[in-house]
């Protein structure tokens, strides 16, 4: 029974290594930074018009597009209904010559008065030179992200080492198996990381 409890935390540990890959995600810039070298015109096409301008202090104008949204999230159970009864449409065609129709609407909620309010503001400012052209922009949203992968090496070790405190013998195959796909990673290209 013993040995049968060590063989399965070793095939535990041996399938652990097979994640000793992370994802981790680089910053690669923002989707507003297409408009720096835009005409205002392109950008005024694009977004609309701003919320508000304002002087850039050098002669030029910072156009500013803000939206805030409050979201409320309420444990709420609601019930709705809707019952609406036709009379005349059978016999006319629901042409609409002589007939009647009438209708209940309505919904009735229950809640346990637990409710949580956020306010969210988003904005992007693009600043616009004398010659109306877009020399700069900040905004906090439309970051781009590229995912990659990395060796993780505190990962596969750790693995290594809970195996072969759990079974020793597991050691023969786990050492090896984490130095060959350190190589693996390597030869690959992917980042080392701990």
């Amino acid at each position: 029974m013993k040995y049968t409890i060590k063989v399965l935390f070793t095939l535990v540990a041996l399938a652990s290594l097979t994640s000793c890959y992370s994802t981790f995600y680089t910053y690669t810039g923002n989707s507003n930074a297409e408009y720096v070298g835009k005409t205002k015109n392109e950008i005024l096409r694009t977004y609309g018009v701003p919320d508000k301008t304002s002087d850039d202090g050098n002669g030029g104008t910072i156009l500013a597009y803000e939206r805030q949204t409050l979201t409320t999230i309420t444990n709420n159970t609601t019930d709705a209904y809707s019952v609406a009864k036709t009379y005349g449409a059978a016999v006319y065609n629901n042409a609409g010559i002589i007939g009647a129709s009438s209708g209940r609407y309505g919904y009735t909620e229950n809640s346990n008065g637990i409710s949580e309010t956020t306010l969210n503001k988003t904005y992007c400012y693009f600043y616009i030179n004398k010659d109306n052209v877009a020399y700069d922009f900040k905004s906090n949203y439309g970051a781009l992200y590229k995912p990659s992968v990395c060796y993780d090496v505190t990962k596969t070790w750790t693995s290594v080492a809970l195996g072969t405190i759990v079974f020793f013998p597991s050691a023969i195959v786990t050492i090896p198996w984490a130095i060959t796909s350190k190589k693996n990673a390597i030869k690959k290209g992917y980042k080392i990381c701990n």
